[in-house]
């Protein structure tokens, strides 16, 4: 996988909510994250892995992660308003954004159709 973005075609819901989770969690950034997703393939394995590199980190307890519910209420929020959770390479992510070393791992976009 590409270390500059991770490469997605389109997001499952499964996967959006793990995406969402992973980037709402303590000490990940869009660096962060795309260097966790292209170690671990997954943002699911990233998250069950977070704790032990806290851990191995020097960290005196793990940080937080983002839980599914609120990953979920989330989405539900935004797409109440209209807006969508894309992700680079899906339809509405700005190509060019995407080509940045630390552009946002999911962007909110208005005006495109439900996924």
């Amino acid at each position: 996988m590409d270390t500059r973005s991770p490469s997605t075609a389109n997001l499952t819901d499964a996967q959006r909510i793990d995406w969402l989770r992973l980037i709402r969690s303590d000490n990940v950034g869009p660096r962060t994250f795309r260097s966790l997703i292209n170690h671990f393939g997954s943002a699911r394995t990233a998250l069950e892995r977070l704790p032990d590199l806290a851990r191995r980190g020097g960290a005196a307890r793990p940080g937080r992660i983002f839980g599914e519910d609120d990953a979920r209420a989330e989405l539900a929020a935004s797409s109440k308003l209209g807006v969508h959770l894309v992700a680079p390479g899906e339809d509405g992510y700005p190509p060019r954004l995407a080509e940045l070393d630390d552009a946002p791992p999911l962007l909110g976009v208005r005006g495109l159709p439900m996924y």
